[in-house]
């Protein structure tokens, strides 16, 4: 479905990619960095959210385009880099569930807390912010690329400018 194009002035620029885009990318990253969080923290919510729910997903994703598209939704699938992004952060957040109590667990055992301060501020923190970034960089992806991705493989190409100022516009949803 196609409108005809609205003029282009700085304020309807702000409103679609920073407001409604930027927004929407925003708030697809806290959702992820929350149940990430929960993960890690908690541990046991890591069986649901990332075994099931993801890699779920992401099974049934692509059983989903292969029986709609054929040999195509192989590439609509390697094409959402987002959520091979999420995999990865969510697999690295196994790592990180790993790292935080195996180093608290030998804190309690030596009696000090030197130890998991150490191992926080060594190997807990740094692996955390690629975390964030990962997921940060997959929101990103998830709402500037990806959504197009898809669109053109479904629907026939059509620049990326045009989709975001056309299409999949703020005025229009």
């Amino acid at each position: 479905m196609y409108f005809k194009p609205n003029p282009i002035t700085w304020d309807y620029l702000r409103l679609q990619f920073i407001d409604y885009l930027g927004g929407t990318a925003f708030n697809i990253f806290i959702s992820n960095i929350l149940s990430i969080f929960f993960c890690i923290l908690l541990g046991f919510p890591i069986v649901k959210v990332i075994l099931v729910d993801l890699i779920g997903f992401s099974g049934a994703l692509m059983n989903v385009l292969i029986s709609r598209f054929g040999f195509k939704a192989l590439i609509i699938y390697l094409g959402l880099i987002h959520l091979h992004l999420e995999i990865l952060g969510a697999l690295l957040s196994i790592d990180a569930l790993i790292i935080f109590y195996t180093s608290l667990y030998h804190s309690l055992k030596k009696g000090s807390a030197e130890f998991f301060i150490g191992e926080f501020k060594t190997k807990f923190l740094p692996l955390l912010l690629r975390i964030i970034i990962i997921f940060l960089f997959a929101a990103f992806m998830e709402v500037f690329w990806s959504t197009w991705w898809v669109y053109i493989w479904t629907h026939g190409y059509i620049p990326w400018h045009r989709f975001y100022l056309e299409i999949y516009n703020v005025k229009f949803l």
